[in-house]
């Protein structure tokens, strides 16, 4: 049987080495679920401003243990302290089941700096949101939830939604056709000619806008009829200008050159 790890009394060099040396001790999860989560910006107004993130998280098994017994909400719970967090959208977090690879430990302290208690440290790259996991058990947590519920609401959810789907399906019964008869008859009148307009127009709207410097000086160039453009702007776009009814004039970029012999 493996003896238990053990530190010695006496003082560290840094609180680092201190936490390294309970490294061992200290009982981590696998798998955590995260309840709350905490974002804020450190020194606000100030040169050295930074953010900072905090997620509130349990033990995944246990918590399920305590959710099996409807008492959820008196599983214990810790910190998970962001590392290099700069201010990145963690809304899709919340609810979820993570897991991880890599952490660090950190001291709680009271407002006198005296240790309460460990907090884990992550950084946000070494974190593996476990998506599949974390649907299926939100699915089972409301099934037990209905199950839960007396007889009388469970059949007036049941027909509630099925007068809704029936009443979907008439809807869409009634109103897919008309809207492929629609289709239909614009693509006859326009010779199908609408549909290439539409996917060329969304592409043109995910292209990233042009410099207007670029524009401007492009446009100066034309007015001036400059061909010959000196060494250090040797490199530059060719094109030509097409005038469009929503988009205004645009220019048309070409990548091959075109000479006197292919005019």
């Amino acid at each position: 049987m493996a003896e238990d790890k053990k530190i010695s009394l006496g003082i560290y060099k840094s609180q680092q080495k201190l936490l390294g040396a309970m490294f061992g001790i200290v009982t981590v999860p696998s798998s955590l679920k995260i309840v709350d989560i905490n974002t804020g910006i450190l020194n606000e107004g100030e040169g050295n401003q930074r953010s900072w993130a905090n997620l509130t998280v349990v033990d995944t098994l246990l918590y399920e243990k305590f959710e099996s017994i409807g008492q959820e909400k008196f599983c214990p719970t810790f910190k998970v302290k962001l590392k290099n967090y700069l201010g990145e959208d963690l809304s899709q977090l919340q609810d979820m089941e993570i897991s991880f690879e890599t952490y660090e430990l950190a001291f709680i302290t009271e407002k006198y700096k005296q240790p309460l208690g460990f907090a884990l440290v992550l950084e946000l790259d070494t974190i593996s949101v476990n998506w599949e996991i974390s649907t299926m058990k939100k699915v089972q947590s409301v099934f037990r939830k209905f199950i839960s519920l007396k007889w009388y609401y469970q059949l007036a959810i049941a027909l509630a939604s099925t007068g809704v789907v029936a009443l979907l399906v008439k809807f869409l019964i009634w109103f897919v056709p008309i809207i492929g008869a629609t289709l239909a008859r614009l693509f006859v009148f326009t010779e199908g000619e609408i549909f290439s307009t539409m996917w060329e127009s969304y592409n043109q709207r995910k292209q990233s806008p042009s410099n207007p410097l670029f524009i401007t000086v492009y446009h100066r160039l034309a007015e001036h009829c400059v061909t010959d453009l000196p060494v250090s702007t040797l490199q530059f776009v060719q094109g030509v200008e097409f005038p469009d009814i929503n988009q205004g004039l645009y220019f048309v970029h070409i990548e091959k050159e075109i000479t006197d012999g292919l005019l």
